[in-house]
């Protein structure tokens, strides 16, 4: 039996079908390309300051604390409020904080508790910008194509995430933070500009709203009660943990492999590569209907994670991550398929505030954790202990759901108010 093409490559549908998508798609594409940049550059900016990982990890940590709150609070405003306003308002609102940044690389001594500072701000933004972004999403395309649209949104991540930490380690390199903060400085300003041109998108009408705290409560029941969901939100907990050693790049590409900030662009950039790679050959996924694939692609990401730590040459350690990034995009695309399809349209900003939790929060918490095992470890043995605790843990909860092996595609019924 012949394998087309089409099969294989990603389905590129609902950019032709929906013009309000292709406006969330480019502003998408800015955004991240622009995250990209200011991340190595503030990772960079942190270890020059300190030489210490711990401290880079603990400015991810700054970033996800309030990064989680604001994702909870995004989530019920998603379910609440018109979803393209609240992208617009909020993406505006971060403009701010890259000023701040730039102010900061600007002054003759920078400092670290501004960018500390600006760090808690910006994950605050991020949160609340995160949640109505995921849930517009069943809104802008058809059904048949969620998972096509999400593994496009994975594109735009990974394009940003190569391009991103590529350019802003050889901006830095030849022209200094400002102007890498500068560059992004302008790309914040795009984005809500491009977010503006996306049509209304208003709650689902007929829902009463609920005090937050109440109507955070019925996601979390929902998530609780259905098994299948409950499953899908526990499955990539140890690898978002212990397999994102982004914390420790500066270390290895300076101290490890003696190169200079370039080399520790090309360490940001690597993960990217391979999720890049695994977005383009995803057309396979809108077919996947259980988690079958999902557990293997988590199992590669964690084994390649693990093989970074003993690998001598940074061109392997390359290799290896852009292998990692391959299982982290083929896990994203499954998951959040997975949980859009069997999540009510009126609980899709809570249940996908969870999932964001999951992506952007939990790999800040494990940063930290890999950052201070630093102090005890090497950062190679840091790593391949990571991998090695993702993969047990990972094997450990696909056995104890097995849920996951029979999978589900029918949405269901709403769940009651109390």
């Amino acid at each position: 039996m012949s394998v087309r093409a089409g099969d294989i490559l990603i389905d590129v549908s609902p950019l032709r079908t929906s013009v309000d998508f292709r406006w969330l798609y480019a502003a998408r594409l800015v955004s991240i390309l622009s995250i990209g940049l200011i991340g190595v550059a503030v990772s960079m900016q942190v270890f020059e300051l300190t030489r210490s990982s711990l401290h880079v990890g603990l400015v991810n940590l700054c970033l996800a604390v309030p990064m989680t709150i604001g994702l909870l609070w995004g989530g019920v405003l998603a379910d609440r409020l018109d979803r393209q306003q609240l992208m617009v308002s909020t993406r505006g609102a971060y403009v701010a904080v890259v000023l701040t940044f730039l102010l900061n690389s600007i002054a003759p001594h920078p400092q670290l508790g501004v960018i500390y500072a600006a760090a808690l701000v910006a994950g605050a933004i991020n949160g609340l910008s995160g949640p109505p972004l995921l849930a517009s999403l069943p809104s802008l395309v058809e059904r048949p194509q969620i998972a096509a649209a999400g593994a496009l949104i994975t594109v735009a991540n990974q394009v940003g995430a190569v391009l991103g930490p590529s350019l802003g380690g050889v901006v830095v390199a030849r022209w200094g933070f400002v102007a890498c903060y500068t560059v992004v400085a302008v790309g914040a300003v795009l984005t809500p500009i491009v977010l503006s041109r996306i049509k209304p998108l208003p709650p689902v009408p007929g829902r009463p709203s609920l005090p937050v705290l109440h109507s955070l409560a019925e996601g979390w029941r929902f998530v609780r009660g259905n098994r299948l969901i409950r499953a899908l939100v526990s499955i990539e907990i140890a690898a978002a943990l212990f397999a994102s050693p982004t914390a420790l790049f500066p270390q290895l590409g300076l101290e490890r492999y003696l190169g200079g900030p370039e080399a520790v662009g090309f360490l940001y950039a690597a993960p990217g590569v391979g999720a890049l790679i695994g977005a383009l050959t995803s057309g396979w996924t809108g077919r996947a209907t259980t988690g079958r694939a999902l557990v293997i692609a988590i199992l590669v990401w964690g084994a390649a994670t693990a093989a970074v730590g003993p690998m001598p040459a940074l061109a392997g350690a390359l290799f290896l991550l852009a292998v990692a990034g391959v299982g982290r995009a083929t896990s994203e695309i499954l998951r959040r398929a997975m949980l859009q399809h069997n999540t009510p349209p009126e609980l899709q900003g809570r249940i996908g505030s969870v999932w964001l939790i999951q992506a952007t929060v939990l790999p800040s918490l494990g940063n930290v954790l890999l950052g201070g095992a630093t102090k005890v470890m090497a950062p190679t043995t840091a790593i391949l202990a990571g991998g090695i605790v993702c993969l047990v843990v990972t094997v450990w909860l696909a056995v104890a759901n097995r849920e996951l092996w029979t999978g589900s595609e029918s949405i269901p019924e709403a769940i009651p108010i109390e």
